[in-house]
């Protein structure tokens, strides 16, 4: 009995505990669907197919405005409603969720995944710069960007597609507002990297190589990159009083702390994490916005129509060139009403996340903590309860915006999540839709008028319109440019592309001058077109050479890809007194003067050259055989590197750098640029360690000033010039390009006269006679001299004749860095400017019959026009080496010549000009030796012995000793070649001699002693060496005995 009694009182007990707990929270209902993928399928399809609202529709009908599903692998709660909208954007313990892609690519110190006093924090910082009293300020920016854009991409088209012409403008926009960006490389580089990054942002988080996600991961590192250069140098511009605190959103983080604000100060991570989410965010979402307004206006005439009365209304207000201000914004009121219409119909975000921080009750169900809560805009801004016809367009709803319900129309969020950049938003779109509207009509031209909505609004062939300018409305200038001026004629073609792929293909196919012919015969000789990605203007005649290469307006431009793998410290690149500096320390080594002391080593490379590769071979491909010839005489001369290992990684490294110059600069493993930056990156290394080296011995004196041209650099400042010395990074990105240029350049002058000797015999033979004239004046075993190359008239007129019909370089790019008028027109500033070579080398009116080959010329070269034949370039731009690839071109064919005659063997003759000229099978020829010159010259047969390789080697040897001493000792020249041809008769007999004791060994043993005692760098060619001359003499007798034996072995 006591026992029941226990029981009772215990169950007793444990039923008055159940009924002190509260009632059990019940899940909202609906179901998860699949394990793991849940409803993420059935969504996706829906929003491609844009039935989104529908989707969600259906499940709201069937389980009620708060329901449970899965998508992306979580647990979620949709939420529809007011009220809903009220909780997500009012309660704090919802924080934004994003899918991990799209976190992991803009990173995770956003004010978007930030929560508390970190929101609050960034939200502020955001503030200082967002507000209108300073965003005021930059409406003349972003007109400015606008109008470029216009003038650019749609002035003078038919059609444009809408949707990628957008992305363009706001993007470009986000950079000069942003990142304080002007338009160039690092903007560029910039717009490259972001279109990979958005393109992974919704991908599956699978970072493997090859796939979405992995390549978008790549581009935000690369991007990141960017934005910490660009950090620091605002930093230091702060620093200096540079820039003002205000001059973009960048500055405004960086001097958060300066103004007494009492904010902490954010970290460099938090400055671009919220940058390029900044950039994303607006860029994105104001394209999608501008784009769907103007599929809107095509569809709604009488809309359109009030816009486009508004807008005039406003520009007939303006004076030419004035740009729009806050008020003419603010007077826009229609526009914006349109533009708010389409954002509640289209909103550029459909729904977004929200991630439950602890359990959350709503309508009597459970969120639980850690799950994900799902919103929809279109719940509420396509309710008809709320919305009065909800799918019809109408702009009148929000003329007075304070008469709809709060949480219903939530295009910009609300609460302390409210998007902080709408009014820079409104700014951007009501600029663009001025100029637009005020300058067109337009037409939908695609078929398909559909869209999706996935991963934002989209239109299926991104709104295809046909544009027809109004003829009263005109685009206001820029205030730079006086209203009088006018652009060429001309079409920029294509978007983004321009006329790129036919350039190129006209380029490949050889045909790229008759290609610029008929633009010019259809336009004129001054036209507008795009070229890679960039406005440019097309220059032909003698009088836009001159304006080209004479004005420092126009400065050399290459592709990214070239830069970036050349250098930014090339001459090249460089501008005012850089570009001087640097051309003055190049042309110190480049003189005349200097470069006679090289003839010899020239000479060398060449004969050994032919000797390996030619010598003995019945066919050669020529083009691959001179680019090794060239690239070794550059090796010799200006990095002084010897044949061997050294020489031989530095080649290696040279084939990959030389293939990605070209390329597309876009920086992914296993591409071609991606090889070539690796490439350019080992070279460097290998040069620097060469830098180190030849440093060391100009400072301990084993080296001459003019070794080579990176001596030269090295001692620059030591000569008294007065020049500032030149930084490693600028000798090293200054000796790559002039290998790159000289290598090339040279190879193809000597292919295309190789190959044009073959099909004229005439001028064969008389190249022929010219040069075995000069070997037959020669002692055997003698290297050629200055003067002998002097007297190559003829052979230097078959250079001069080819490069005019087949110029290395048949193209190149000037950046226009300041307005320049020619011929009537405007060439404006950051445009770029194509000029080609064949435009005065070929035209029939300058050189009659241009397509005949024809070295007379040239005899009188004073008889060309100026700045009509421009192989070399012209003006203060010429090419510093034109006397270099002078003596290298005319020492390989008098040895080519002398040696051997030859036939064509290969099927195809043609050739491509992209990126330079080259034939199509690299020129196969079959060689005919000649029996009479050997590239050895004569040996010595005494004693039935063959000295050739000792006379070659031994005679190098001291020859090359003996320029240093001569330059070290500042030899005068007449005296210096006394020498040589002293060491040519020393070697010789120290070979000849030495096997065979003639009576004359005793000249021989003074002459060992000699030779010794020359090649010893311990000693000085001077007084200090009194036996030297006298040595000298007793060879200059033993010589003539050697030449007696030579001539009668017997």
């Amino acid at each position: 009995m006591k026992l029941s009694s226990c029981n009772f009182m215990l169950v007793s007990s444990k039923f008055g505990e159940m009924k002190q707990k509260p009632p059990k929270k019940k899940l909202p209902p609906g179901p998860f669907g699949f394990p793991v993928i849940g409803q993420s399928l059935s969504l996706f399809r829906a929003l491609r197919t844009n039935t989104g609202e529908q989707w969600l529709e259906q499940k709201v009908r069937k389980f009620g405005p708060v329901l449970k599903l899965s998508l992306f692998g979580h647990p979620t709660v949709f939420l529809a409603g007011q009220a809903a909208n009220k909780l997500v954007f009012g309660n704090d313990t919802l924080t934004p969720r994003q899918t991990r892609s799209f976190t992991s690519i803009m990173g995770r110190q956003t004010m978007r995944e930030m929560i508390g006093d970190d929101h609050r924090r960034l939200r502020a910082a955001f503030g200082q710069f967002l507000k209108p009293d300073v965003l005021k300020k930059y409406v003349s920016k972003i007109d400015e960007e606008v109008r470029y854009h216009i003038k650019m991409n749609w002035t003078g088209q038919q059609t444009v597609t809408v949707t990628p012409l957008m992305k363009c403008l706001t993007f470009d926009i986000m950079c000069s507002l942003i990142f304080g960006l002007d338009r160039g490389d690092t903007r560029q580089a910039l717009a490259t990297e972001l279109v990979d990054m958005v393109a992974g942002m919704w991908s599956i988080p699978l970072n493997i190589p090859f796939t979405r996600f992995n390549k978008s991961m790549k581009a935000s590192r690369r991007a990141r990159r960017i934005l910490s250069k660009v950090i620091q140098e605002r930093r230091r511009n702060l620093d200096h009083g540079l820039c003002s605190p205000h001059a973009d959103l960048i500055t405004c983080l960086l001097s958060l702390n300066q103004e007494g604000c009492g904010n902490e100060a954010l970290s460099e991570e938090e400055i671009i994490d919220n940058t390029i989410f900044a950039m994303v965010a607006g860029h994105d979402t104001t394209a999608v916005l501008i784009t769907f307004m103007i599929r809107q206006l095509a569809k709604d005439p009488a809309i359109h129509a009030k816009v486009a009365r508004e807008q005039e209304g406003i520009a007939k207000s303006k004076t030419p060139g004035e740009t729009l201000t806050w008020d003419d914004l603010n007077k826009m009121k229609y526009t914006w009403r349109v533009a708010l219409e389409t954002l509640r119909m289209i909103p550029p975000v459909f729904g977004s996340f929200r991630k439950a921080l602890k359990d959350v009750e709503f309508n009597g169900y459970l969120i639980p903590k850690g799950w994900h809560v799902f919103w929809a805009s279109s719940m509420t801004q396509m309710n008809a309860d709320i919305f009065h016809e909800p799918h019809k367009f109408d702009p009148t709803r929000f003329e007075n915006q304070s008469s709809i319900p709060p949480y219903c129309f939530i295009a910009f969020g609300g609460g302390s999540r409210i998007c902080p950049g709408n009014e820079f938003a409104r700014i951007e779109t009501l600029v663009a839709m001025h100029y637009i509207v005020t300058q067109f009509r337009w037409k939908l031209s695609g078929e398909d008028d559909g869209f999706t909505r996935y991963p934002l609004p989209s239109p299926s062939q991104g709104l295809t319109i046909k544009l027809e300018p109004k003829g009263d409305m005109t685009l206001p200038t820029d205030n730079r440019h006086p209203s009088n001026k006018k652009l060429p004629p001309g079409s920029f073609g294509f978007p983004v592309i321009g006329q790129s792929l036919s350039f190129l293909r006209a380029l490949r196919a050889n045909n790229g001058h008759q290609w610029l012919e008929q633009k010019v015969r259809k336009f004129g000789p001054v036209l507008k077109l795009s070229l890679f990605g960039r406005p440019t203007i097309f220059l032909a005649g003698p009088a836009a050479n001159k304006l080209v290469f004479g004005n420092d307006a126009f400065t050399p431009h290459q592709l990214t890809s070239f830069t970036r793998i050349m250098g930014r410290r090339t001459m090249r690149e460089m501008v005012g007194d850089d570009h001087r500096q640097i051309r003055a320390a190049v042309g110190q080594f480049l003189k005349p003067e200097v470069l006679k002391m090289y003839v010899n080593k020239i000479d060398e490379e060449v004969r050994y050259h032919i000797k390996m590769n030619w010598t003995g071979h019945q066919t050669v491909t020529v083009m691959p055989l001179i680019k090794c010839l060239t690239f070794d005489v550059i090796c010799s001369l200006v990095f002084g590197l010897d044949r061997g290992h050294t020489r031989q990684a530095l080649a290696k490294e040279f084939v990959d750098v030389i293939a990605g110059m070209w390329s597309i600069p876009v920086n992914l493993p296993f591409t071609r640029f991606n090889k070539s930056l690796r490439a350019s990156r080992r070279a460097r290394r290998i040069l620097s360690e060469v830098i180190q080296e030849k440093r060391r011995k100009l400072e301990h004196g084993l080296c001459p000033p003019h070794a080579d041209l990176i001596t030269c650099l090295l001692s620059l400042s030591q000569e008294g010039c007065g020049n500032e010395a030149l930084t490693e990074e600028e000798i090293v990105d200054n000796t790559i390009f002039v290998m790159v240029a000289g290598h090339d350049t040279t190879a193809i002058l000597i292919t295309f006269m190789i190959r044009q000797l073959e099909k004229d015999p005439a001028i064969y033979a008389r190249v022929a006679q010219e040069q075995e004239e000069i070997a037959q004046s020669k002692a055997p075993g003698e290297a050629l001299t200055w003067d002998d190359l002097n007297k190559m008239k003829y052979t230097w007129r078959v250079a001069l004749e080819t490069l005019r019909m087949i110029p290395p370089v048949f193209w190149s790019f000037r950046k226009v860095l300041k307005d320049v008028e020619f011929n009537g027109y405007l060439i404006p500033e950051g445009w770029q400017v194509l000029r080609t070579t064949s435009m005065t080398q070929m035209n029939a009116e300058i050189f009659p019959e241009p397509h005949k080959f024809d070295p007379t010329r040239f005899e009188n070269q004073s008889s060309v026009p100026p700045y009509s034949f421009i192989a070399f370039g012209g003006g203060s731009r010429i090419c510093p080496a034109n006397e270099f690839a002078r003596i290298e071109t005319l020492t390989a064919m008098y040895y080519i010549v002398a040696q051997f005659r030859w036939k064509l063997s290969g099927k195809d003759d043609s050739f491509s000009r992209y990126p330079l000229p080259s034939p199509s099978e690299g020129l196969p020829i079959k060689l005919e030796p000649k029996g009479d010159i050997s590239t050895e010259k004569k040996t010595s047969h005494i004693g039935g012995q063959n000295y050739s390789e000792i006379i070659y080697v031994t005679h190098e040897k001291t020859v090359r000793h003996l320029q240093q001493q001569a330059n070290i000792n500042e030899i005068p020249e007449s005296k210096a070649r006394a020498y040589y041809t002293s060491a040519t008769a020393e070697t010789r007999a120290y070979a000849a001699v030495r096997k065979k004791k003639t009576p004359s060994c005793h000249f021989a043993d003074s002459l060992i002693s000699a030779h010794q005692s020359a090649t010893d760098p311990r000693t000085r060619i001077g007084p200090a060496n009194a036996e030297f001359p006298s040595a000298m003499a007793a060879a200059a007798e033993l010589v003539a005995l050697i030449v007696v034996v030579d001539r009668s072995p017997s």
